[in-house]
């Protein structure tokens, strides 16, 4: 048995990452593959497009053979923060070989260069970074001039100008810093990304972002995007939406987050990411803005980006505090794993978890929160706060089939097994 490990979203599922997983089993030989998936709020800091449930089905039917969630603490932060996450997962499991993602360039020695020297150099890079920052550098461009100044001091490697402006790269260079951390036994493999780039707005062939299939399916245009999904996801897709439940977008949250912005207006900086006088701005701004896309835009600048604004602004709504990111940080293994699916290889996963590692594998949440949970408080931290960012997530989910609800919660009554 050779375990391959995935970091992903799948918000939603589509061509590339079809192609992805299958690459991954043909070049590495690959037997069974496992992902650690955001939950129902991502990593850009707003919500998945469709539930964690309906993602990990997506998945399993798209070559995918155990879907486990990160706990949600980790999903809604920096690149650093959701690989911490995702990492750390993967490497409690104690099973898995490789740990595979997607670049744009594929350039998986650049990417082990520039980790090693963000942790060689951590103080010199944090002092650059800080001075950047000073000159009204964002901090994307602070870090990289940074990295790039220490790089070229040490002639470690010849890095394309746009490199660090490549999504998934970033994010690789995480996974390789992580792991580096932990002293993991899992090794790192690139794939080059096919077709178009993270956030393109453009098709190529059957290939295009997740980007551009949100954009679309916000547009009410689902004919227009079923080319670039597996037949699988299509079907998924239309029964979403045939079942009365919401595609959720930013928007949707928008006069909750002004609410929580209000109700918190004398502590907003307890918040993660809002303090040094940002939490005055979002205060002035919550009852002056029409809808979330004004509200980003009167906060962001050169400095600010939109997604810092936005991980802001959810991080109020979610109740995210510099102190919970804190514990987050210093954690080096997660105390359970939650199962969101699988299918008959995924269970043959779990028997190596549970022979491998002392990991707690979360199938039946009732069962978790009576024994677990009371016995260790990492536990009960991380799980209680996933079934509560789960909760608000379907209440707007089922606004318009409230029935739905009655059925019982979705984390208590939900597990996907594709046998």
């Amino acid at each position: 048995m050779k375990i391959g490990g995935i970091i992903a979203e799948y918000n939603p599922f589509h061509n590339g990452h079809a192609y992805q997983i299958e690459c991954f089993r043909k070049l590495y030989d690959v037997s069974h593959i496992v992902v650690a998936m955001s939950g129902n709020f991502v990593q850009r800091g707003g919500p998945a497009i469709v539930d964690k449930f309906t993602r990990a089905r997506m998945a399993i039917a798209g070559g995918v053979d155990l879907v486990i969630e990160i706990p949600s603490l980790y999903c809604t932060q920096t690149a650093q923060i959701f690989s911490k996450g995702g990492v750390t997962l993967l490497n409690s499991l104690g099973c898995v070989d490789l740990l595979c993602f997607g670049s744009e360039n594929g350039d998986l020695k650049s990417i082990k260069n520039v980790a090693e020297i963000m942790i060689e150099d951590q103080a010199e890079i944090d002092a650059l970074i800080s001075s950047n920052i000073r000159n009204r550098d964002s901090f994307p461009v602070a870090r990289e001039k940074a990295i790039r100044d220490i790089l070229s001091r040490k002639s470690r490697c010849d890095l394309d100008d746009g490199f660090f402006r490549e999504s998934n790269t970033i994010l690789g260079i995480e996974y390789v810093k992580e792991l580096l951390l932990l002293s993991s036994t899992i090794e790192p493999v690139a794939i080059r990304r096919y077709g178009t780039s993270h956030n393109s707005t453009e098709a190529f062939g059957n290939f295009c972002s997740a980007s551009f299939i949100r954009q679309n399916i916000k547009k009410n245009d689902i004919i227009g995007i079923m080319d670039f999904l597996p037949k699988s996801s299509q079907s998924e897709i239309r029964s979403y939406q045939a079942d009365g439940r919401k595609f959720l977008f930013d928007d949707d949250f928008f006069s909750d987050i002004c609410i929580e912005i209000i109700r918190n207006k004398g502590c907003l900086s307890r918040f993660f990411d809002v303090g040094n006088g940002l939490e005055n701005s979002i205060y002035k701004q919550a009852s002056a803005c029409l809808d979330f896309n004004e509200i980003i835009e009167n906060l962001s600048s050169p400095i600010l980006t939109r997604n810092r604004i936005r991980r802001a602004l959810f991080n109020i709504f979610l109740g995210i505090e510099d102190k919970h990111i804190e514990i987050c940080k210093q954690i080096n293994s997660i105390p359970f794993v939650r199962v969101l699916g699988f299918n008959k290889k995924g269970t043959e996963i779990l028997s190596r978890i549970k022979s491998n590692s002392d990991i707690s594998v979360v199938t039946q949440i009732a069962k978790s929160l009576r024994y677990e949970s009371k016995h260790n408080d990492m536990y009960s931290f991380l799980l209680d706060y996933d079934l509560t960012t789960s909760e608000l997530y379907y209440q707007k989910s089922f606004l318009n089939n409230r029935k739905l609800l009655k059925k019982g919660k979705i984390d208590f009554i939900t597990l996907i097994s594709m046998m």
